[in-house]
């Protein structure tokens, strides 16, 4: 994905503005392990002709201060020389740009939820987790939708995400420090303000 300001260039304009290089800085890290030294040998050699991606589930300490660099497209973070932060496209310190069109393909389309609205059904911790980073995918991306006004496709989402992950089945609680209704609350609020004007 390349960052919004330069999605309008074409030809020697877009090649002019693609970085030659990725600057990183490992200020503060105490140690690289074998893992992180493979990272960065290979970011470095692979020339950006197959994507590189390293999933969701991976640890702060794992990215080696990459976020920058991250974009999110599913249940993975796609790599890509860009330094997302520098050019606006992440909002905020420490937050992920977002492929929202290749994003919501994934949650909507592409990915397989495997019956979970069946009922009633068992779920094991580990099983639960992964519905859990789901659901916060959803509510992700609807509230990056509703940032681009695009209200009809939020609801989608948070219907959609309601639908394949009933509360039922996947309990709505507050898990890891942080609710996922936090995010959500406010969207079914604000979508139900939109509804009724």
């Amino acid at each position: 994905m390349l960052p919004a300001a330069i999605r309008h260039l074409k030809g020697d304009e877009l090649r002019n503005a693609l970085p030659d290089r990725m600057e990183i800085s490992l200020k503060g890290m105490r140690m690289l392990t074998k893992v992180d030294l493979l990272v960065l040998e290979v970011l470095a050699n692979c020339n950006w002709e197959r994507p590189l991606y390293m999933a969701i589930s991976v640890g702060a300490v794992s990215k080696l201060k990459l976020d920058n660099f991250l974009v999110m497209e599913g249940l993975a973070y796609r790599f890509t020389p860009f330094d997302y932060q520098q050019w606006g496209d992440a909002q905020q310190p420490n937050s992920y740009a977002m492929d929202v069109e290749r994003l919501y393909e994934n949650l909507m389309d592409r990915y397989k939820y495997g019956g979970l609205d069946a009922h009633p059904l068992y779920l094991d911790e580990t099983t639960r987790r992964i519905c859990y980073s789901h659901r916060r995918l959803f509510a992700q991306l609807a509230t990056q939708l509703l940032k681009q006004d695009d209200e009809v496709r939020a609801r989608k989402v948070l219907s959609y995400a309601r639908q394949v992950l009933p509360a039922y089945n996947v309990p709505e609680v507050y898990e890891s420090g942080h609710s996922i209704w936090q995010l959500l609350t406010p969207l079914w609020v604000r979508m139900r303000k939109l509804k009724g004007s």
